[in-house]
């Protein structure tokens, strides 16, 4: 699906640490000592805003490089009737001793009762939107400061408990960014947690944290609101809280205007309010669907750490229309959130049912299992807390939701997690970012993310800004000592993750590759979401176009399967498999061995799509050798032009050349054709031992007996030739004294060809 109002499907794979500063080059953070803490108290004056702006938001294209990892505990103080959220920075988290003047600020905020007017989105139509033909309400709206809309007495940031029914959509299509505040209402502590001031602030600003482009950063808005009939035009909670207008229009904030965050997906808004990643599935396939979402219900029930935070995108309307109800109540183009999943015994048998929240807190299903539905047994009633009232919370079976949903999406809240992120910037057009970090703790479990710049930064500038395709990889180690693979991604989502576990602590490196699909930018960031502290080395970042160490890379990657390494059966110890990876297909072959040499010829009899790569120059065919204990890779390039798809079918011919000492080990071994030699027809105790390997032919003599033994040798060579340059279509003199051997080598001359051998001898002892 394209944007549609509210939701749209796009190839997709994003925490709060509770807060994460962004840092500035210049001052922006007043760094604590562990255990220490700092009452940041804000009173007014436009000048002291916008000195608090420059400190904490602007110059982010400049100084994103930088980066933070910050563990916040929410307490209060107050003064000048503002209540501001206490910010307790661990110094052990933090990376960059980088200060804020906080005396400075307050004594700014003290000289005038003047409130707060944010120029950067000022309360005219700009803000509304660039485009106000596109969006005529926007022609329409006047703006107004919080208490013209409310009595200064009643206003409330949070009035009682967060709960995800505060939440109402006005005249702004921005449902999937609702859908995710009512899903994320479900834990308050996840709302909460967002907002510096928490209380009516008679100054006219709110400071509230998101996370913009893999940054977290504060938002200061003033409290101006577009309204409609003295009424909020957009969003709005119920009472007099207005936590969800605060949020709306520092969203909009970011984006520039309201009508710039119309339409969009709910798992990129829950990135942008908890810097989680995501996955999501499309519901073609019933089973897999119900899989995806039963399996993480079930888990956040046994599972403290993490909170599943699930959102569905109805189908599109077929004629094209915008949020239109269908017969059975489900609004096209919207956003769901999916509460719970429950597998029950109806008067029907087992079924399995979902539970939804629309986030306009009306409009339900009216099908098979709704409040009405005559399904529901008193008892069901009473187990899934069925009220039968339009609050926009419904049930339905996972049947019905995969004929009615095209999507379902999921993020991984880990309310604990700690964030950090470092800006990649290949402003001088090279291929491959290499980004060194640390994890100082073992078993230090989490993701790590890459962050595309949101396709809404860019509405005003160009539409056709579009997601490029994005590959990382981390191993563990260096580039110079690569230890393990660890885990890779290759998206073209705007965020994208690798789960990791890392075992041990130490240094691990990504390596990014981006294709990129637009000019406005060549930025993204890279970002760490986990258990303990990653410190990422922003001082040595390394821009390449090629990589060095590609093949060593490559080779640590393990193949997708097990047990497709392809074994030889001359010798076990020597192995090939084919992967995928980061752009290239590949063949890795291993030898283990400590005596062998191995040589194959492969030749391609079908290759599409692919490009093999230097040294190697004819796609069609090569070479490789192998020495004992050594591993090579043979990498192809897939081509653009078939979308990541490629054919190949091959045949190949080898040796195995063995060392002296390995061949006669192998050759006794194998008993292969031993024979002892005869004398005037009586065998003696020499034996005569002829193999075939994989290098040619082998005759091996073992003389057991006191005596010397001599033998006079002619052979009828077909397709063989003597390693020694002797002519044994002459005869050969064999001399082998007592307790000795000797071994006589025969190399293959055409491959293709069968070889083989006719032997005559005379033999005699002599002292």
């Amino acid at each position: 699906m394209g944007n549609v109002c509210c939701t749209q499907s796009e190839i997709a794979k994003d925490a709060f640490v509770t807060n994460t500063l962004q840092p500035n080059e210049e001052q922006n953070i007043h760094n604590i000592a562990s255990g220490d803490e700092q009452d940041i108290i804000i009173n007014s004056r436009n000048d002291a805003i916008n000195f608090y702006l420059s400190s904490f938001v602007q110059n982010d294209d400049q100084n994103m490089n930088q980066q933070n990892v910050i563990q916040v505990d929410s307490s209060t103080t107050e003064e000048g009737e503002v209540k501001i959220s206490t910010i307790q920075i661990k110094q052990t988290l933090f990376l960059n001793n980088i200060k804020m003047d906080l005396d400075s600020i307050k004594a700014h905020y003290l000289i005038s009762n003047q409130k707060y007017e944010d120029h950067n989105f000022l309360p005219n139509i700009n803000s509304i939107t660039a485009n106000p033909d596109q969006f005529p309400i926007s022609k329409k709206v006047n703006w107004k400061r919080i208490e013209q809309i409310i009595s200064q007495a009643e206003v409330k940031v949070f009035q009682g408990k967060i709960e995800p029914d505060d939440i109402y959509q006005g005249q702004l299509g921005d449902c999937y960014f609702l859908s995710a505040l009512s899903s994320l209402a479900e834990e308050p502590d996840l709302i909460s947690r967002l907002f510096e001031i928490v209380e009516y602030n008679p100054r006219g600003y709110y400071i509230v944290w998101l996370n913009h482009d893999g940054f977290w950063k504060q938002v200061v808005i003033d409290d101006y609101f577009p309204c409609l009939n003295n009424l909020p035009a957009f969003s709005k909670s119920h009472d007099n809280e207005i936590w969800v207008m605060i949020l709306e229009k520092a969203y909009a904030n970011l984006f520039k205007s309201y009508h710039n965050i119309s339409a969009g997906l709910p798992e990129l808004a829950v990135s942008d309010l908890t810097g989680s990643p995501f996955e999501w599935i499309f519901t073609k396939n019933v089973e897999e669907t119900w899989n995806f979402i039963f399996s993480k219900v079930e888990d956040e029930k046994v599972n403290t750490k993490v909170k599943y935070i699930l959102n569905a995108g109805s189908n599109s309307d077929p004629k094209g229309g915008i949020e239109v109800k269908d017969n059975t109540g489900i609004i096209s183009g919207h956003a769901y959130a999916v509460l719970d999943a429950k597998v029950v015994m109806s008067r029907d048998g087992q079924e399995r049912i979902l539970q939804l929240r629309n986030p306009w807190g009306k409009g339900e299903w009216q099908g098979a299992w709704s409040d009405k539905s005559d399904k529901w047994t008193p008892e069901l009633k009473k187990e899934c807390n069925l009220s039968n009232k339009n609050d926009g919370l419904f049930w339905m079976s996972i049947e019905d939701f995969c004929l009615k949903y095209s999507s379902i999406s999921c993020n991984y809240v880990y309310v604990h997690n700690l964030y950090n992120a470092i800006k990649i910037d290949f402003m001088n057009q090279r291929n491959y970012a290499v980004i060194n970090f640390k994890s100082v703790r073992n078993s230090n479990n989490g993701y790590i993310q890459y962050h595309q710049k949101d396709q809404k930064n860019f509405k005003n500038i160009d539409d056709n800004y579009d997601y490029s395709q994005v590959r990382m990889i981390i191993f563990r180690g260096t580039p110079n000592n690569i230890i393990s693979y660890v885990g890779q991604v290759t998206s073209y989502a705007r965020n994208g993750f690798i789960k990791v576990n890392l075992q041990n602590k130490g240094e691990y490196f990504a390596i990014v590759q981006v294709n990129w699909e637009q000019s406005l930018t060549r930025e993204l960031a890279i970002s760490s979401y986990t258990e303990k502290e990653i410190y990422f080395d922003d001082k040595n970042i390394q821009y390449t176009d090629e990589l060095s160490f590609i093949d060593d890379c490559l080779a640590k990657i393990p193949p997708k399967k097990s047990g497709e390494e392809y074994v030889y059966k001359n010798d076990s110890q020597i192995f090939r498999y084919t992967n995928s990876s980061f752009g290239y297909f590949y063949y890795v072959y291993v030898n283990q061995s400590t005596t062998t040499t191995f040589q194959e010829h492969l030749t391609m009899s079908k290759l599409e799509h692919l490009e093999i790569c230097p040294p190697y120059k004819d796609s069609y065919s090569f070479e490789v050798e192998l020495k004992p204990q050594t591993q090579k890779v043979v990498k192809y390039k897939i081509l653009p032009e078939g979308e990541g798809n490629y054919q190949y079918h091959f045949k190949f011919t080898n040796r195995f050349i063995l060392s002296k000492e390995d061949l006669i080990e192998r050759i006794i071994e194998s008993q292969s054709n031993k024979k002892a030699r005869k004398i005037k027809g009586v065998e003696t105790q020499v034996y005569f031992y002829s193999m075939f390997h994989g290098d040619g032919l082998a005759f091996y003599y073992q003389n057991d007996t006191q005596h010397t033994y001599y033998e006079q040798l002619k052979l009828a060579l077909t397709n063989l030739k003597s390693e020694d340059n002797l002519d044994f279509t002459q005869i050969v003199n064999i001399k082998i004294p007592p307790k000795s051997g000797k071994l006589l080598k025969f190399k293959e001359i055409n491959e293709e060809y069968k070889a083989s051998y006719k032997i005559s001898y005379a033999a005699y002892f002599k002292d």
